[in-house]
């Protein structure tokens, strides 16, 4: 690879940009020619030709586009390399004309002091010859010697202060010099290397690639090696050819699954599980390309085992729980056979950021079945990003379970900054009724079940979730309510949002959904039924907002989104699905849609609400104009009866894409358009750079696979 780059080694220049123009000339010449002059050919022929003319033409369109970008680009780093050459030259003449002034100065104050010296020396012999000379004479002769002295001390301090000034400017001017001469250097090294990019594409849909930039070496590239890498890049185009492809045979064969799943991303990169066959079942990343996907680390070591007198070394893998970015971090649920009980674990991304944050859970996980404990690891996990808080901070359900000291507090809401002493419950809020004995032989009460927390959600500095509590924030059993706890407060504490349903009753708050500085949810005080609610963390602004389903029948709303300073929900009542609107209050609460089937999947999309309804057999995906509450239909596809939730991603603000049963769908101004059939719509999908990650079967097993609106433009050679 590196002779071909060496090959095609060219210095960039106006020529190139012509002769591209002049290619996509004569090749639009050659299509009209050929449907002029090619009487022997069919008329289908001659459409077949000019059509992929047609295509050559747009292609070499797209390349002179980004040809021109690229040309700008180094047009502008040169012409503000020169500009910084200009005024580095001015600083230069600058410092060397200070130089001169200093060294002027020094000369005159060496020259004064061998003056002044001079003159001491001449009251000195004065004062060596007046032994008859008068007390006052000599005093005054002394005198003068003194303030000579001081004189002259005073001129050497200002003259080592100006040879100070002189030596650190001339150290500037070398430095200054060098400079110039890197910056010279670069423009003169400025060259373009066309490669073949096969680790930079996906595996299946290799290309070319061109690199603009200078060969002067530097961190991670070698000076004057024909090669551009590193910091030598000052831009690159050109896109791997196709839309969609395999990104990575992860588990090679074509019968050999790898399953990726778990899907999440943080900072352009996507992060997911997968088993290659050989560490078992772990996290990895992937930017999209063959050489930017891998194994971000085995959390699971291998493990030997003797039987027979043979050594047997496997890896069992890694079990995951729920996986959850931030900005900066990773935050997710792992466990593996020697200890089964998920614990915290965090990721930056790297194999050394990877690790367990704390271990909560350190009791002998029998306790688990033998007293019934339904907990299989940390869960709930929910994660505030760095651009939000500063840092990325997680909260979740975590159950703390000491053998040394028989602390046994069952599930209870925890926070953490991914490491361990960052890693605190916020409060225990349920107490427990279970006797054990400790190892001293007395007993103590211990709680296997907790107070479960759900739902974490951020609005504001306030995080809230709900839990069944009895104690801790509350005075008496509450039963399931909403709580909170501020961020901003030094103690974070947790408090009781408001007694929804007065006593041990529940309300059962669910369906949480931020909007306006509000928590707006669905819960049930036993008058009115399941109705929307909503919360600013106090208990007298804790509301319900519309009762839709009167005397008490419940109109159960369930999905949530928000747009602006509008909440969309639907609610299930009175033989029929209803999608409504509010902004939170009961007089500008309505319905905007409604359907005899049903209305799920809401999910907002580039700043537009969209949701599904069945027709039959098929599932139609609905768009609403939020100005002027009018719903349009976008397209509708084949279905099963079992169909499951959809899922959506969103690529950028005009794309994004669903499952649907085992098939994945783009959305875009043009309507639906399915992208590939023999999906895995269990593992998930996730848009990340413009592109969406999916499992799919390529001829490979299911595998990791993309699809993107290939924007070009894509290097012919």
């Amino acid at each position: 690879m590196a002779d071909k780059e060496k090959a095609s080694n060219c210095k960039l220049a106006p020529s190139v940009m012509r002769r591209s123009a002049l290619s996509m000339v004569l090749i639009f010449t050659f299509s009209l020619l050929t449907g002029c002059i090619a009487e022997d050919n069919s008329s289908q022929e001659k459409e077949e030709e000019i059509e992929r003319l047609t295509r050559q033409v747009d292609n070499l369109t797209s390349e002179f586009d980004e040809l021109e970008v690229a040309y700008n680009i180094l047009n502008e780093t040169i012409a503000s390399s020169e500009g910084r050459f200009s005024e580095i030259d001015a600083l230069l003449r600058e410092k060397n004309a200070t130089i001169e002034s200093l060294t002027v100065l020094i000369d005159d104050k060496d020259s004064h002091i061998i003056e002044i010296e001079n003159q001491i020396m001449i009251l000195q012999n004065q004062l060596n010859l007046t032994e008859n000379t008068s007390v006052e004479t000599i005093n005054t002769l002394e005198s003068q010697v003194a303030n000579l002295t001081d004189h002259v001390l005073l001129l050497e301090i200002e003259r080592d202060l100006a040879i100070t000034q002189r030596e650190a400017l001339e150290d500037e001017v070398s430095s200054l010099t060098l400079s110039l001469y890197e910056i010279e250097e670069k423009i003169s090294m400025i060259s373009g290397v066309l490669y073949n990019a096969v680790m930079d594409c996906p595996e299946t849909n290799p290309g070319y690639k061109l690199r603009i930039g200078s060969d002067t070496g530097g961190q991670g590239a070698t000076r004057g090696d024909g090669l551009l890498t590193g910091e030598e890049i000052l831009t690159s185009f050109g896109e791997c050819p196709s839309d969609i492809g395999m990104v990575k045979d992860i588990l090679p064969g074509i019968a050999s699954p790898t399953n990726p799943r778990n899907f999440v991303s943080m900072g352009g990169n996507l992060y997911f599980t997968a088993d290659d066959g050989i560490h078992g079942e772990e996290l990895w990343r992937s930017d999209g390309t063959l050489g930017g996907t891998y194994m971000v680390k085995d959390i699971t070591p291998p493990e030997a085992s003797i039987s027979g007198g043979q050594v047997t070394i496997t890896n069992p893998g890694t079990s995951f729980g729920e996986i959850v970015a931030g900005d900066n971090k990773v935050f997710f649920s792992a466990w593996n056979t020697s200890d089964p009980v998920g614990e915290l674990y965090v990721t930056d991304g790297t194999s050394s950021g990877t690790k367990m944050v704390t271990d909560l859970f350190r009791c002998d996980p029998i306790f688990i079945p033998q007293f019934g404990v339904d907990y299989s690891g940390v869960n709930s996990i929910m994660v505030i990003p760095s651009s939000v808080w500063g840092f990325d901070k997680a909260y979740f359900s975590g159950f703390e379970c000491d053998p040394t000291t028989v602390g046994v507090l069952g599930e209870e809401p925890f926070t953490s900054d991914g490491t361990a002493t960052g890693t605190v419950m916020l409060s225990d809020l349920k107490y427990g009724n279970t006797s054990l004995t400790t190892p001293g032989g007395g007993s103590v009460i211990v709680d296997f079940y907790g107070s479960k927390p759900r739902d974490f959600t951020n609005v504001g500095t306030m995080v809230f979730f709900s839990a069944d509590a009895n104690q801790g924030a509350v005075l008496g059993d509450v039963g399931r309510e909403l709580f909170m706890t501020d961020m901003a407060s030094p103690v974070s504490s947790v408090t009781l949002v408001k007694d929804i349903a007065a006593g041990a009753v529940s309300s059962n708050p669910e369906y949480f959904e931020p909007m306006q500085g509000k928590l707006y949810f669905t819960a049930d005080n036993v008058i009115a039924g399941r109705e929307l609610w909503k919360s600013d963390g106090t208990s007298m602004g804790t509301l319900l907002v519309t009762n839709i389903g009167s005397n008490a029948s419940s109109s159960g709303p369930g999905e949530k989104v928000s747009l602006g300073d509008r909440i969309y929900f639907t609610t299930t009542y009175d033989y029929s699905t209803k999608l409504w609107e509010s902004d939170g209050t009961h007089i500008n609460s309505s319905v905007i849609y409604q359907s005899n089937t049903s209305i799920r999947d809401l999910s907002n999309q580039g700043g537009s609400l969209y949701f599904t309804t069945v027709d039959g057999t098929r599932i139609a995906l609905n768009k609403l104009d939020v100005h002027s509450a009018t719903v349009s239909n976008r397209g509708a596809v084949e279905m099963s009866s079992t169909r499951g939730e959809i899922i959506y991603a969103e690529a950028n603000n005009t794309v994004f894409y669903f499952i649907v049963d085992d098939s994945i769908y783009s959305h875009t101004d043009n309507g639906i358009q399915q992208i590939h059939s023999a999906t895995v719509a269990s593992s998930g999908i996730a848009g990340v750079g413009g592109k969406v990650f999916f499992v799919g079967n390529y001829g490979h097993g299911a595998e990791l696979m993309y699809h993107w609106y290939n924007p070009g433009p894509v290097i012919s050679i």
